[in-house]
């Protein structure tokens, strides 16, 4: 299936041979609508043509599109809702790389809005933190309850509170208990090497704006209503 606003034999046609008419070909000069829009008319298309193509079948050997992995743009969504029956419209995954790339972003936009005049929530850190909750997803995909506890875990454990880490240690396929927290792994080493300059991230905060430097105290919480997410 594809979609396509030129189709290079039309335009040979029209600009040299104009008077003729055109041969018999696949045109692709086939959508009129916004490049925008064009991933969205596609994927409706395929799952229609899929749709079709297992009228014939009996019920039970239909191919049936239950799920989609996309990016964060949900407008294919609303296409489907509205041109599709509603066995046919597909639930949506997300990608992990678009679903990063809006962690960091909302965290960049809380360093904006709230610590715009500190040292808090550094591009560093923010790498920091969204590697771990892609780490997270990883290891609890099947268990949701425990996935979402283990992200809530991961402000705590680079504030330097491992209280909570070693319920999160994961088995391998050989049945051996590894603990992901290097607090508890290596008992004699304590700083962080993944954080700047090695230190746990401090609830002390230091604000300097023009010239002068204020103190006071933060914490990044993955779970307040202005920063929250959802993993899907």
């Amino acid at each position: 299936l594809r979609r396509g606003k030129y189709c290079a034999v039309c335009d040979h046609y029209a600009r040299h041979e104009p008077l003729l008419v055109v041969k018999p070909h696949t045109c692709y000069n086939n959508y009129d609508g916004s490049f925008k829009g064009m991933e969205g008319d596609i994927l409706v298309g395929l799952v229609k043509e899929l749709a079709d193509h297992s009228d014939a079948t009996p019920r039970d050997e239909r191919l049936i599109v239950e799920f989609v992995v996309s990016d964060e743009d949900c407008s294919w969504i609303s296409r489907c809702v509205a041109e599709l029956p509603a066995e046919l419209v597909p639930s949506k995954l997300s990608d992990p790389n678009h679903w990063s790339g809006c962690v960091f972003r909302r965290f960049q936009s809380l360093k904006s809005f709230k610590y715009a005049y500190s040292g808090a929530l550094s591009i560093s850190v923010i790498t920091v933190l969204v590697k771990g909750v892609r780490y997270v997803i990883k290891k609890h995909k099947d268990d949701h309850e425990l996935c979402a506890a283990a992200i809530l875990n991961i402000a705590a454990h680079y504030f330097d509170d491992h209280s909570q880490c070693q319920r999160f240690n994961t088995e391998d396929a050989d049945g051996k208990v590894w603990e992901w927290c290097r607090f508890h792994r290596e008992s004699a080493v304590t700083e962080p090497i993944k954080l700047p300059h090695k230190k746990y991230l401090s609830p002390v905060l230091k604000i300097t704006r023009k010239g002068k430097t204020a103190v006071g105290s933060h914490a990044v919480s993955l779970s307040s209503p202005q920063n929250s997410f959802r993993p899907s």
